[in-house]
């Protein structure tokens, strides 16, 4: 039915609209989707539909960064951003300012539609002191205005749009009714995408890794200054209770079948450099268990108030973000340690405050000086228990930048991160996984109601040059080194007993005393005529200090190789890419944790793009070669040759 409305909007807009206007020719624009931190522009890639021709998932957004990735693949349901070898649950994520507080046990995707994305804002460290909720950095997805569609001197117009991916048999609709005038502009965006298991590079078929989606957007401004944003989205599958693994068909009780929905609502004003957002956000997941048919519903609402304003060279700002936790579990048979019907999560409430001020100042010609200050403080209480739990820090930014030559930037940054530690951290309750009935008794999470928020310290320094070599070309050279020292770092800590023990096994939150994280970023990218070439090398090490293990789910070392051909003349663009990533051997063997090390592969990508007239046509093939690998930490392999194609209908638009 969904499909059928999709296909019916799409055929009434292009109709209507083509016996109004005749379309004028496309010409080839380059955006930048991926802005990275403090270089605007300088990491560009194709639009968001040339890099996803037929794909829902962020992987190959992402992976046009060399400071940002995916990891926990190849389910759509299980990725989850990284960056710098942090995963979600260390740094912030954002939609459109709208935080994604939604980590709940081994589900960390993003509930995101990325047909409409404009943007996304990768900041690799915590440099930036008006961003809290985070010991490394994070990411923030940013979807386009009604003006972003389009064409100059149009007044409304729309898109149609269809995707398809071979790996996975997915099949994606979409559907956008654009309108602009003098003092207001919106566009209404439907998505319904379709996906089989996926079929991976082994040769075998991943059971229960399909998925069924819908999303919908609206997003209008209002008088100039205000943003208006209704977001809708819906994921239906039936990923295992860790949907990064695989169980063997016989632990039905791990499997379950799963609705996750996201309503959110943004309201922002922006006018002389006085920014404010507030957003109220819902996220629910509902899991019914194979074996009992027990169903449970988990519920995050999240509002979020912010207010940023600059003065010159000074800005000040605050946040305000309240996090909501409860739970619903019906026809439950689940047992507490205790032997006690308990529900999933027990309802609890989290509430964050935050204030900075930051100061740009020339010190000298070629020289200048950023710092911030930022006061953190938070509170977070459940029903469950009498005391609640607060605690408040100061942190501090330092950033000096020297330009010996134009172009050519030297820096040296110091940067203290905060995170306050999440509801589903603190006070998670309830069966985690059922024993096998022989051999292992069950696992029950355990709250920790003295786990501690995480602090860290950042020392980098690095360089950038950008410069044209003979007035018809441009090179670019990035190089940093980077150290990062945690401290209170939360992990998980699953202990398991057999059916000998008294007691049943547990799985709780607990704090690392010290972690340490280091490494190198280096790119280098030359454009001449229609040619760009890019190449870029990453590197990260951790270990926990405290105890001399390593942190084993860091991402391999890795090169990337990148070259694009633009043909505008023709409204051609051509793309290959390579991605070799070396052996990850750093696990630690003699414990009880289950990662293992990988291999080293070499993975090959090709994309072309073509317009014809008010057509666009895009088409990539992932993995070439057809190449049998596995990202490290990810316990299973990636999918074979995918073919993706794309195909968009557009009316007055780019």
């Amino acid at each position: 039915m969904t499909k059928f409305f999709l296909l019916l909007l799409g055929f009434i807009l292009s109709s209507f609209t083509y016996a109004q206007f005749k379309l004028e020719t496309i010409v080839h624009t380059q955006d930048s989707i991926i802005e990275e931190e403090e270089d605007e522009g300088s990491l560009t890639a194709e639009t968001i539909e040339n890099i996803s021709a037929g794909s829902s998932n962020l992987d190959e957004i992402l992976a046009s960064s060399p400071a940002a990735t995916t990891s926990r693949g190849p389910r759509s349901s299980s990725e989850t951003p990284q960056v710098r070898g942090l995963d979600k649950n260390k740094i912030y994520a954002k939609v459109d300012g709208a935080r994604e507080n939604f980590q709940s046990g081994h589900s960390a995707f993003i509930a995101l539609d990325t047909e409409n994305l404009k943007t996304v804002k990768i900041q690799k460290s915590s440099s930036d002191i008006s961003q809290t909720g985070s010991i490394g950095g994070g990411v923030e997805f940013i979807t386009k205005d009604a003006k972003d569609f389009l064409k100059k001197g149009k007044s409304y117009g729309g898109e149609f749009g269809l995707k398809t991916s071979s790996a996975n048999r997915e099949e994606n609709i979409n559907a956008k009714a654009i309108q602009v005038s003098k003092n207001f502009d919106s566009y209404i965006s439907l998505s319904s995408a379709r996906a089989s298991d996926t079929k991976l590079s082994d040769g075998s078929t991943l059971d229960n890794s399909s998925f069924k989606d819908f999303a919908a957007l609206y997003k209008a401004n209002l008088l100039k200054y205000y943003t208006l944003k209704l977001e809708y989205f819906k994921r239906e599958d039936d990923a295992p209770t860790d949907p990064a693994l695989n169980p063997p068909n016989k632990f039905l009780d791990l499997q379950s079948d799963n609705i996750t929905t996201k309503q959110n609502l943004t309201v922002e004003y922006k006018k002389s450099g006085l920014k404010i957002n507030s957003t109220f956000s819902k996220y629910e997941q509902e899991k019914i268990d194979r074996e009992t048919d027990e169903s449970t519903t988990k519920e995050i609402e999240t509002i979020d108030f912010t207010v940023d304003k600059q003065i010159k060279t000074i800005k000040i700002g605050a946040e305000f973000f309240q996090d909501k936790l409860d739970s619903v579990n019906q026809n439950t048979s689940s047992l507490d340690v205790d032997g006690s019907v308990t529900p999933a999560y027990p309802k609890a409430i989290s509430k964050n405050y935050m204030g900075y001020i930051s100061k740009q100042q020339d010190l000298a010609k070629g020289l200048r000086l950023d710092l911030g200050l930022r006061a953190d403080s938070y509170e977070m209480s459940s029903n469950d228990f009498s005391e609640s739990k607060r605690a408040s820090k100061l942190s501090k930014s330092f950033i000096m930048t020297t330009t010996p030559s134009e172009g050519f930037d030297v820096y040296a940054k110091y940067s203290e991160g905060f995170k306050a530690p999440s509801l589903v951290e603190v006070y998670p309750s309830g069966l985690h996984f059922p024993g096998d009935g022989f051999f292992v008794r069950d696992n029950f999470f355990k709250e920790n109601p003295e786990l501690e928020h995480e602090t860290s310290i950042t020392h980098e320094i690095g360089t950038k040059f950008s410069r044209s070599l003979s007035g018809e070309d441009l090179l670019e050279l990035g190089l940093s080194f980077y150290n990062t020292e945690a401290k209170n770092y939360i992990t998980r800590e699953q202990i398991d007993r057999s059916v000998l023990d008294e007691e049943n096994g547990t799985t709780q939150f607990v704090n690392e005393k010290e972690v340490e994280l280091y490494g190198v970023e280096a790119s280098v990218k030359y454009l001449y005529d229609q040619v760009e070439t890019g190449l870029s090398y990453t590197k990260v090490r951790g270990k926990i200090t405290s105890k001399d293990l390593f942190l084993e789910d860091l991402p391999a070392d890795q090169y990337q190789l990148s070259v694009k051909y633009y043909l505008d003349q023709y409204d051609l663009k051509f793309g290959f890419e390579s991605i070799l990533t070396e052996e990850q051997n750093r696990v630690n063997e003699e414990t009880l944790q289950r990662t293992e090390e990988t291999p080293s592969y070499l993975v090959h990508n090709f994309m072309v793009s073509k317009r014809f007239n008010n057509f666009n046509f895009n088409f990539r093939i992932n993995n070439v070669t057809n190449l049998k690998y596995r990202k490290h930490a990810s316990f299973l392999y990636e999918s074979q040759r995918d073919y993706k194609l794309g195909l968009k209908y557009k009316i007055n638009t780019f």
